[in-house]
């Protein structure tokens, strides 16, 4: 058995590092991360968990297009408070829906950063429509 890059071989047969089984030679997990799909898994949930703000500011960045350090200076600007309530608890990026059509921003359609009680009000202002039904619902029910 021979190692090179951290792949054990054996008569052309690849094997995962951690738990030894058979990788398909051809396997994206193969030519990536050396590891089987299910070691792999484990082992970045691992890394996640020990890891919380690097896996924060990686999310960030991906979704929001929005370094660390821009988000410090937006934490900074709001004193570490939700931009409408103003309480100091876990905050979230908010960005108008409007502008970007999927699950990610641009990051130009930024607003600040809100707790999730009033990310979740937010919504419902924004959808005039849901909120007309549910006053309805509440003239109805009273």
């Amino acid at each position: 058995m021979t190692e090179s890059k951290g792949i054990r071989r054996a008569k052309n047969i690849n094997t995962c590092l951690d738990c030894g089984i058979a990788v398909d030679p051809l396997s994206i997990y193969y030519k990536k991360l050396s590891r089987c799909p299910a070691c792999s898994s484990v082992k970045a949930t691992k890394w996640n968990k020990s890891h919380p703000e690097a896996r924060s500011n990686y999310a960030r960045k991906r979704k929001y297009t929005l370094t660390k350090e821009q988000y410090q200076d937006m934490l900074s600007d709001q004193a570490g408070s939700c931009a409408i309530c103003e309480t100091i608890s876990k905050l979230v990026v908010d960005h108008d829906h409007k502008c970007c059509s999927d699950d990610t921003s641009c990051g130009k359609c930024i607003r600040g950063l809100l707790c999730l009680n009033c990310n979740h009000l937010l919504w419902c202002v924004e959808n005039p429509e849901w909120l007309r039904k549910a006053t309805e619902y509440v003239i109805r029910s009273s």
